[in-house]
């Protein structure tokens, strides 16, 4: 198939569909029909891909499949060692109807020569996620809970899952305005809607969320406003922390974020070892404290992929859970090999991002992006996550075009 570089009006469907595929993994996350939304528009997808090929269809295995693929295979493999074998199968079979899913998005959007659109998607996706939330929620529900300095339940989906794709949403516009050229009506319509999405991240009293945006918003502008010269950029990149600090300070002084600045101080505490901690940050230290020492018992292959729940029951009682940390949660389930085998998936395209980062400004996105989940990987558990592939997929994606645009370089000259 050759490589898009005009888009017809198959293609605009396609980002719509892709959009709204994307927004539902949270939206119904917590409804039973959500396998069903996605295969149908997997499939709404293929067929619409079909169409814009005349029904020509080539498909590719690349090292995103082959990766993934591996990590599959062990997940499955692990159900032979595992405490029980059908929660590792079940594991399995997850990430590869996942795999279906993105293989038909990377069939699609890897022939494009840039990746913006991709971000715009993501964009879109998190407004939609944002706006959604004020009409389940409802505007008066929403107030309420920010005067309280309380938090939004868990009603369509996990409230930190609803934060942090509208924390994605708003760095991918921050990026579009600093290094893209948008036009007035998008710039104001998508300032509006970063507005939404912080009322809504507060009120969901997302810690991780906040620290995506915190994180991103200062590597974007530390990148965007960087120097020639090595005092210069770090006088700026000094001057960002402090407006950054200042403006956190600022948030102390407004209502409606009290409850989310109140569950940083826990955070912040836990990390400095002064002030109160919190009794969520509390269990997850704990819960990590657990994970190493279980670790450590079986460190080469874990007690199999998804069986978190059983060792945390068998070390501590209570009911089953997962360990909240993504490292740990590989570490218990997969050992070292099953984590190493995982994050390869990550390393391989974020190794060629940073080597051909300069031939496109998306790469700055990218290996932002990248980062900013890496480490959010602390907080949450994300390996059989369907926005994690997504993600993941974008990675790829990037990494192809930037090999792409190199040898088109080469070529010119």
């Amino acid at each position: 198939m050759e490589h898009i570089n005009k888009k017809t009006k198959i293609d605009y469907l396609i980002h719509i569909c892709t959009a709204i595929m994307i927004s539902s993994f949270i939206i119904f996350d917590m409804d039973y029909r959500v396998s069903y939304i996605l295969l149908g528009m997997t499939i709404l997808i293929f067929g619409l891909l079909a169409l814009r090929n005349n029904f020509k269809i080539t498909v590719k295995i690349d090292s995103f499949h082959k990766y993934i693929l591996s990590f599959i295979l062990f997940a499955m493999c692990s159900s032979i060692w595992s405490y029980v074998p059908y929660l590792a199968i079940r594991k399995a079979l997850t990430i590869t109807e996942i795999l279906i899913c993105m293989s038909v998005l990377y069939i699609y959007y890897s022939r494009y020569n840039s990746v913006s659109d991709l971000y715009m998607i993501l964009m879109v996706s998190g407004f939609i996620v944002a706006m959604y939330s004020f009409y389940r929620y409802g505007i008066a529900t929403i107030m309420s809970v920010l005067s309280r300095g309380d938090r939004l339940e868990d009603i369509f989906s996990n409230v930190n899952s609803i934060a942090m794709i509208i924390s994605v949403a708003i760095i991918a516009f921050v990026y579009k305005v600093l290094f893209e050229k948008m036009g007035i009506f998008s710039t104001g319509l998508c300032s509006c809607l970063s507005i939404f999405g912080i009322i809504v991240i507060a009120a969901t009293g997302s810690r991780k969320a906040l620290v995506m945006l915190m994180l991103g918003g200062f590597l974007l502008f530390s990148i965007r406003f960087k120097s020639n010269y090595f005092l210069l950029t770090l006088l700026k990149i000094l001057a960002i922390i402090l407006i950054m600090y200042f403006a956190l300070l600022q948030l102390r002084n407004i209502e409606m974020f009290k409850g989310i600045v109140d569950r940083m101080d826990g955070l912040v505490a836990m990390v400095t070892g002064k002030g109160a901690v919190d009794a969520s940050t509390s269990v997850r230290a704990e819960f990590i404290t657990i994970g190493i020492e279980q670790f450590k018992k079986n460190p080469i292959l874990g007690y199999g992929m998804g069986n978190s729940g059983k060792v945390l029951v068998n070390a501590i009682g209570g009911k089953e859970t997962y360990f909240h940390n993504n490292y740990v949660e590989l570490l218990v389930c997969g050992g070292l090999i099953g984590t190493i085998i995982y994050y390869m998936i990550w390393l391989k395209p974020i190794k060629e991002i940073l080597i051909y980062r300069k031939y496109d400004t998306t790469a700055i996105l990218s290996i932002i992006m990248a980062a900013i989940l890496l480490v959010m990987d602390y907080g949450v558990v994300s390996y059989f996550d369907k926005l994690n592939y997504f993600y993941i997929m974008i990675m790829y994606i990037s990494a192809k075009n930037l090999r792409r645009k190199r040898d088109e370089n080469k070529e010119s000259l």
